[in-house]
């Protein structure tokens, strides 16, 4: 019996321990096994208690790469009393992150970028802070072509599990305008529909409907083609 209680726990130590990150950029490299999920810190598993950055640590700077023909699914896990935490995408863009938001993030290669502040932290319940990847193969899907004309009215379409591509005139350039949906709590599909600046997932990235939401401008490419996905 007290064998068993030592063994618990020394579990439950281990489970809510801190971690110190390093000085500089840490670079993460997806695994030989792509069927298996990256976590951050690695010593974390996904089911015991979330750990926490110890408050003399530097802030975690992470550059996390990703293989070509795959996606990243990030599903964070925060409690940061600190601001200015974020992720960077490939397309160059920073959204910040909020506390308890389980809801994924979609980065498709190269790389993206996480930045975590240890400012004010205290210790468990107000620095807690990990990840876990899940390594995607960009799906084989449906196609849909819209063709844009000059001087039509604009097309809407409602995100669906199709890849739509708008395309206009080869000498044409393309814009797009995001809306939030009716129901805010779904809002983060927004950020989980990926734009690309040509016709399949191997085009350029531009970004996603959230960022082109929350920047209140038009999206506008340099050339004839916009695809649209939600994942």
């Amino acid at each position: 019996m007290n064998r068993f209680l030592f063994l618990l726990l020394a579990s439950c130590v281990l489970g809510t321990s801190g971690y110190r990150c390093t000085n500089g950029t840490q670079v993460i490299n997806p695994p030989t096994d792509l069927s298996t999920p990256t976590f951050f810190p690695f010593y974390w598993n996904g089911v015991d208690p979330v750990p926490y950055i110890e408050h003399e640590s530097p802030g975690c700077f992470l550059n996390v790469n990703v293989p070509s023909g795959y996606y990243a699914n990030v599903t964070m896990f925060m409690r940061l009393d600190s601001s200015g935490n974020y992720v960077y995408y490939p397309n160059r863009k920073i959204v910040t992150l909020q506390n308890d938001d389980h809801h994924p993030f979609i980065f498709p290669n190269p790389y993206f970028k996480v930045s975590v502040s240890a400012a004010n932290h205290t210790g468990p319940g107000t620095s807690e802070f990990a990840f876990k990847i899940i390594w995607t193969k960009f799906p084989d899907v449906k196609k849909n072509v819209i063709d844009i004309y000059k001087g039509q009215p604009p097309v809407a379409v409602i995100p669906n599990g199709e890849l739509t591509t708008f395309r206009g005139d080869p000498s044409s350039m393309m814009s797009l305008i995001g809306f939030s949906l009716e129901d805010p709590s779904m809002n983060h599909l927004l950020r989980q529909t990926a734009l690309f600046g040509g016709d399949s997932f191997n085009s350029d990235y531009i970004g996603t409907l959230d960022q082109v939401v929350k920047s209140k401008q038009i999206l506008t490419t340099y050339g004839n083609m916009i695809s649209v996905y939600t994942f």
